[in-house]
């Protein structure tokens, strides 16, 4: 039997898979909020534990107004969407910057892959993503970051999680299910329970169909 951590940002998110967690063998890890916390978690446990698969799970906002809010998603690509410079009314990345070419591992065009035999497992819409420590929540900001990733989703971990495990040669994939579409903050507007009802659904049916798979290779 190998090893399938499931980790996410927060106690809510994470209690998604406590049912599952304890009928099935697997581990879960709370990695805080953004990709600092994330990264240092991971890395941590990855000191001492070995995964053959990393399940990051959560919730996001939407872009798209054609992505329904509650939906459930494979989030198969992410990037770091604030890692960069604002100059003038632009924002540049650390590629525009050429302090990293958009092909240096693990990054593929500017973007990291979800695991693409465990990814292509999970039966949801495959979508990408950007990751941010500062979540948008300002007109101006949500247009530059529209038009500079075009993602379809934003969270805060999702990237940290394919950084960390890419670099640590560990499988990741990411589901998460949206909270809120992308526009300026008004958190009366999201629907933070149904999103997380419908994560944990959605993850009644994909983890044991992902430990099945593991048995069988």
């Amino acid at each position: 039997m190998k090893n399938i951590l499931v980790c996410a940002a927060t106690k809510s998110e994470l209690n998604c898979v406590a049912e599952l967690s304890e009928k099935h063998k697997f581990d879960t890890a709370l990695t805080g909020i953004g990709p600092i916390f994330t990264t240092f978690n991971l890395m941590q446990l990855f000191r001492t534990m070995h995964y053959d698969l990393v399940l990051n799970i959560g919730i996001c906002g939407a872009f798209s107004e054609t992505i329904s809010i509650g939906e459930c998603l494979n989030i198969t690509s992410d990037t770091f969407g604030d890692l960069g410079v604002t100059d003038g009314d632009t924002f540049r990345t650390i590629f525009d910057l050429h302090f990293l070419n958009l092909d240096s591992a693990p990054f593929v065009g500017g973007k990291i892959f979800a695991d693409t035999h465990y990814a292509s497992l999970v039966c949801l819409p495959n979508v990408s993503g950007i990751t941010v420590s500062d979540a948008s929540g300002e007109e101006k900001q949500i247009s530059q970051r529209i038009k500079k990733f075009n993602a379809d989703t934003e969270s805060m971990e999702g990237a940290a999680v394919f950084y960390t495990c890419s670099r640590s040669g560990i499988p990741a994939i990411q589901i998460r299910s949206v909270s809120n579409h992308v526009l300026p903050r008004n958190t009366n507007t999201w629907q933070i329970k149904l999103a997380l009802q419908n994560l944990s659904e959605t993850l009644n049916d994909v983890i044991p169909l992902l430990l099945s798979n593991e048995k069988n290779t």
